[in-house]
Order: C-alpha cells, then sequence, then structure tokens
C-alpha cells in the first residue's frame, strides 16, 4: 500500500466510524427508555448507571476515533 491508499482508508473509516458514533447518540436521545428497558432487564441496573456507562462508552469511542483514524490522516495530509 502507498501513501495515498492509507490517507484514503484512514478518511473513510474517520467517516465510518463518525456516524456509527452519531448513530449511537441518535438512538441513545431518542431510544432512551427503549434502551433501559432491555438493559435494565439483561442487567438489572438502573437508569443512572445506563446513562453513565453509555456517554462514558461514547466518549471513549469519540477518543479511540481521533487518536486512531484522525489523527494520523491528518498527519498524512501534512506530509505530503
Amino acid at each position: 500500500m502507498d501513501l495515498e491508499q492509507i490517507r484514503t482508508l484512514l478518511g473513510w473509516c474517520t467517516v465510518l466510524n463518525t456516524g456509527l458514533l452519531l448513530f449511537w447518540v441518535v438512538f441513545f436521545i431518542f431510544g432512551q427508555s427503549f434502551i433501559h428497558q432491555v438493559h435494565g432487564r439483561m442487567f438489572a441496573i438502573s437508569a443512572t448507571t445506563m446513562n453513565t456507562i453509555h456517554y462514558c462508552g461514547m466518549g471513549f469511542y469519540k477518543v479511540l476515533i481521533v487518536v486512531f483514524n484522525l489523527i494520523p490522516y491528518i498527519a498524512l495530509r501534512m506530509v505530503t
């Protein structure tokens, strides 16, 4: 693989992962009661605990997107 292919791959990975994160956020905002019903029965957790877990998961996933997709993409753009 040359640098152009890697740059293209990282760009698309950033777009797809950001889209997945946005889907998660929108689904969590509008389907919060449904998510709590499902997870509450499966794991017997409170709404506050479920919100904390999802919020931390979204934040962690966003950090992973930035560190492993966006920053290498920007670095490769700056090189050439």
